[in-house]
């Protein structure tokens, strides 16, 4: 029988706005979200995470919780799902997806087996480069590899002595254990990322396991420190068995949700295979991979006839490969010439008054209302952040919502389709229902609707009594430039001027009409 092991470590954090929307990576995009979603780890339930939002995306499968999205936030990368199986509602049984996972050593590090698989990987010991002195010429020898029983000729006389001439000069030059681990290349785009990323931070490519000696303890024993699992019981998993977690749909059969994944999970599988070709490669145009075609000229390799014997082979091989690459560059610049060609020649066939298809993401959700609530996130975290200058300055936010419904479908909804502003008031409604509750809906003088913090509208009008105190008979445009001397985009002129007609209407300004326009006092005397 197995040892017990938890695979807790399958978990990772997943990070979130304010607005409690999931952040994604770069190129990751969202496919599908659910509402009211409650996750099991095999057959035990999660503690504070029974319900929340399950966003299907390009990557991964991510819970975003209803109540603390900050701190029960997890996810589940695609890469390390096998396969999915839907389990319909049965009696009380509410719909489940049940998620089988791919067993690996990196995610089952919990059990004494696997403990000792990684003390036995972490004693292993690469060799970098191995040096001796020739029996016969007394030259310098140094190759980037292990000498094992074949000896390589010497660079200077070109003779392959025995092993035991030169066992006592033979020095074995050992990898750095720490430059090995700092190393996390992209199988994809080759770039080199930090130990502990498990995506690639350029293109989000999953990056291989690495060295177990890079893990930290809390890596090997439990995964990411930021993932709370509190379980209602042990779930009892060995070795032996196929980890799996559960996803239980309360509002809807989850059946459209498990159509997308299982749609993903073969796509993912496709995007995958595209970085298996030539992936186990060992010679090009009959040369090997592992060994260096061209080498720096040393002090040493340029002695002796074996020498120079091997610098014109190098020669002519180099000249050899660079003939054949540029012969398939100009066969592969000829084939994508007539692509383009055939590409062009299909677009002026085809009907011109065919209207170009939108990508709407309203198919995502499953109802109106989930959509409704979605939008209403993202409007509140692009209010917050486009406006972060304006709340630092004045400790404020009021944005009327006419600009804000311009800004949002400009920025936010571009290739998706536009939101009606019917639907951007009913979003800015739900802040309080969603637990938004920095922002709310307000309306100035009871016909100019707003987006506003906290007792925004009088910061407002103190501000603008403040400015008008400093400078009599200042009219609309020259008080707006006081207001955003430093923030051109801190008040918008309508705010300010259906902030002085309140003024004026409450008694505390004057007006006075002129040709140039109108400018406005404090009323010192006749208050109303």
């Amino acid at each position: 029988m197995g040892s017990t092991v938890n695979y807790l470590s399958y978990w990772q954090y997943a990070e979130t706005t304010a607005s409690g929307h999931p952040v994604l990576r770069e190129g990751e995009r969202d496919i599908y979200v659910e509402q009211d979603v409650g996750l099991y780890h095999g057959k035990i339930k999660i503690l504070n995470k029974q319900k929340g939002r399950c966003y299907l995306t390009s990557q991964r499968i991510i819970y975003v919780d209803d109540t603390f999205h900050a701190k029960e936030s997890v996810s589940i990368e695609l890469d390390d799902v096998e396969k999915a199986r839907y389990n319909a509602k049965f009696l009380k049984r509410a719909t489940k997806t049940v998620l089988f996972l791919k067993p690996n050593s990196k995610h089952s590090l919990g059990g004494k087996a696997s403990r000792s698989n990684v003390d036995q990987k972490t004693f292993k010991r690469i060799v970098e480069k191995s040096q001796w002195t020739c029996a016969i010429c007394m030259a310098h020898n140094e190759v980037n590899m292990e000498i094992q029983g074949y000896m390589p000729p010497c660079v200077n006389c070109g003779i392959s002595v025995d092993f035991e001439m030169i066992s006592k000069s033979l020095t074995i030059v050992y990898a750095d254990d720490a430059t090995d681990a700092a190393k996390n290349k992209c199988p994809a785009c080759t770039f080199d990322n930090h130990v502990h990323m498990n995506n690639c931070e350029m293109c989000g490519t999953r990056l291989p396991n690495m060295c177990p000696t890079a893990l930290t303890r809390n890596q090997q024993l439990g995964g990411d420190p930021r993932v709370h699992i509190e379980l209602e019981g042990n779930p009892g998993f060995t070795s032996r068995d196929i980890p799996f977690v559960q996803l239980s749909f309360r509002r809807s059969d989850g059946s459209l949700f498990f159509e997308a994944l299982c749609k993903q999970l073969e796509d993912w599988e496709s995007d995958q295979k595209k970085h298996m070709f030539n992936q186990d490669l060992t010679k090009v145009n009959g040369v090997g991979l592992e060994t260096p075609i061209f080498e720096q000229d040393t002090r040493f390799s340029t002695l002796g006839i074996a020498s120079l014997e091997k610098s014109r082979e190098e020669q002519l091989l180099k000249n050899d490969i660079l003939l054949n690459k540029a012969l398939t560059d100009l066969g592969n610049l000829a084939a994508l010439a007539s692509d383009i060609e055939k590409l062009y020649h299909d677009g002026e066939s085809a009907p011109s008054n065919t209207n170009p298809t939108l990508v709407i993401d309203r198919d995502k959700f499953l109802s109106k209302s989930a959509f409704i609530d979605e939008i209403a996130r993202e409007i509140y975290q692009l209010t917050v952040s486009e406006f972060k200058d304006q709340r630092e300055k004045h400790g404020t936010i009021l944005v009327p919502l006419v600009d804000l419904y311009a800004l949002y479908n400009k920025s936010m909804r571009i290739g998706t389709g536009y939101v009606s502003p019917e639907e951007m008031r009913e979003a800015c409604e739900r802040f309080g229902k969603l637990g938004l509750t920095d922002l709310s809906l307000s309306r100035i003088n009871g016909r100019v609707l707003c987006i506003a913090s906290a007792n925004s509208f009088e910061a407002v009008k103190r501000k603008i009594m403040s400015t008008i105190e400093h400078s009599p008979g200042a009219d609309l445009l020259q008080i707006t430039k006081q207001l955003n001397r430093e923030n051109d985009n801190a008040w918008a002129i309508g705010i300010i001027m259906e902030v002085l007609q309140n003024c004026v209407k409450e008694g505390n300004l004057l007006i006075d009409e002129q040709i140039s326009g109108i400018h406005y006092y404090i009323n010192v005397c006749w208050r109303i």
